[in-house]
C-alpha cells in the first residue's frame, strides 16, 4: 500500500498508484477477516464497516475545488 501511495506524487502515475493502494487495502481487509476467529467475525466486519464509514465521511468533507 505504501508503494501505491508513492505513485500519487505525480499526475502521470496517480491512477496506477491509486489502484495499487486500493489493492493493498483490499488484501488487508481480506487478511483481517481471515485472521478473525469465527466467534469474533461479526465484530471484525463491524469494525471494518465503521472504518469505511469514518473514512468516507472525512474524505467527503475535504473536497478540492
Amino acid at each position: 500500500m505504501i508503494y501505491g501511495m508513492t505513485g500519487l506524487t505525480g499526475p502521470a502515475t496517480a491512477v496506477r498508484g491509486n489502484k495499487i493502494a486500493a489493492a493493498g487495502m483490499a488484501i488487508a481487509v481480506i487478511a483481517t477477516l481471515v485472521a478473525a476467529r469465527v466467534s469474533s467475525m461479526a465484530r471484525a466486519v463491524w469494525l471494518i464497516l465503521l472504518g469505511v464509514a469514518i473514512g468516507t465521511r472525512s474524505g467527503s468533507r475535504r473536497r478540492c475545488g
